[in-house]
């Protein structure tokens, strides 16, 4: 992560001394001469200017679609963005997309034009706010295998959770509950309980087990 931000801080800033650049980041100057490395590793023009007012900086005539991404990959990278922005209720992808179009310019703004002419994205009628409470112990519920109490109108589920599912009319919880697979749509979650009790069973995946799934 601090490998793209150095990446960013170099482009929108004008020459920056290593010294400067480690105190932004809060790690030595050896740790940033080392980032400056890899990402001259990664074909990213990185100069290094020597003495008394040299500095380092990036080749201003950089292209992020030219040093890193062929084509297709930068075709391909500019359409996840523009889906994940039009999907989750977050700022990061609309801040990615704004930073690529700092690096890229035209071409990137075409891109997003031409996604706007023959794309249209109608899965779900909310975006998704994945980082809401419910969200967040969700998700640290499926990575850590922690059983929850799912509350749904005056019902409660005691569930393995396993993964999320995005269908056509929105988010679902898949889960284990007694020898049971099943769907739990998220808009009818109230809330949730997070036990101590830990799950190490392995489950079927969910493409593979769709047969075999119910929607609560």
């Amino acid at each position: 992560m601090r490998l793209i931000e150095l990446f960013f801080l170099l482009l929108k800033s004008d020459r920056l001394s290593t010294r400067e650049i480690a105190q932004h980041f809060n790690v030595s100057v050896k740790t940033i001469q080392r980032d400056l490395d890899k990402l001259t590793v990664l074909g990213i023009p990185v100069i290094i200017h020597r003495g008394i007012n040299g500095g380092v900086e990036i080749e201003k005539t950089y292209s992020l679609k030219k040093g890193v991404l062929n084509n297709n990959e930068f075709n391909f990278a500019m359409l996840a963005l523009y889906i994940g922005n039009h999907l989750v209720k977050n700022d990061i992808f609309e801040n990615l997309i704004k930073k690529i179009l700092l690096v890229s310019g035209e071409k990137a703004k075409s891109e997003i034009k031409d996604f706007e002419k023959y794309i249209v994205l109608d899965i779900t009628d909310k975006k998704l706010d994945l980082e809401s409470n419910l969200h967040s112990e969700i998700i640290y519920c499926i990575k850590y295998k922690k059983v929850i109490e799912v509350y749904i109108d005056s019902n409660v589920y005691m569930v393995n959770p396993i993964k999320y599912v995005l269908k056509d009319n929105g988010l679902h919880l898949y889960a284990k509950l007694d020898d049971r697979f099943i769907l739990i749509p998220i808009n009818k979650i109230k809330t949730i309980n997070v036990k101590d009790q830990v799950f190490n069973e392995e489950f079927t995946d969910y493409i593979n087990n769709k047969a075999n799934i119910e929607i609560l």
